[in-house]
């Protein structure tokens, strides 16, 4: 089987790994095939609209997400600004996942496709922890979840297993 693999901006994306202390053993150790098997079988496609798919790592500290031409692009466009703001925030103190890398793979078994390879930030928290989990976009199109609690529920308390969106976020 024939396969071409690219890696774009590959030496922009060492600032990521570098920030947080990962080396190619940690990565190819985490997406170990003989580890991560079982997980391959039952990756697929994400819950939202974009239809994209997910992959977890064994360990759950990484995610390859496929990604489309226009999402490439604008990451490519501004890589030098989260670059600059990764190194300039310390680890801990970016609330942004990171991404460490963008590819795309071409085989004669299918067409080309694009992904990135990024932080799983929910295995950064601690599960005993008070918090919510936003996936923002930057857009009001269809940007809300509905909670069954009232309106006041952020005053109450700031914990919430429900992903949820830039509405909620700006409700806050």
């Amino acid at each position: 089987m024939k396969c071409k693999i690219w890696n774009y901006r590959g030496h922009q994306f060492k600032a990521f790994l570098e920030a947080d202390g990962l080396s190619a053993d940690k990565i190819s150790a985490s997406l170990d095939l003989d580890s991560n098997i079982n997980k391959i079988f039952k990756a697929g496609t994400g819950s939202g609209k974009s239809g994209s798919f997910f992959f977890y790592s064994f360990d759950n500290k990484l995610i390859i997400k496929t990604v489309e031409e226009a999402e490439k692009s604008l990451l490519i466009s501004m890589l030098d600004e989260l670059k600059g703001h990764v190194t300039v925030a310390t680890r801990n103190s970016s609330l942004l996942a990171r991404i460490y890398g963008l590819f795309s793979i071409v085989t004669s078994q299918f067409s080309k496709v694009s992904f990135i390879l990024m932080q799983n930030t929910i295995q950064l928290q601690d599960p005993n922890s008070h918090r919510v989990t936003f996936d923002l976009k930057g857009s009001q199109i269809n940007r809300y979840v509905q909670l069954k609690e009232h309106r006041h529920f952020w005053r109450r308390h700031f914990n919430c297993r429900q992903v949820l969106k830039d509405l909620n976020f700006q409700e806050i």
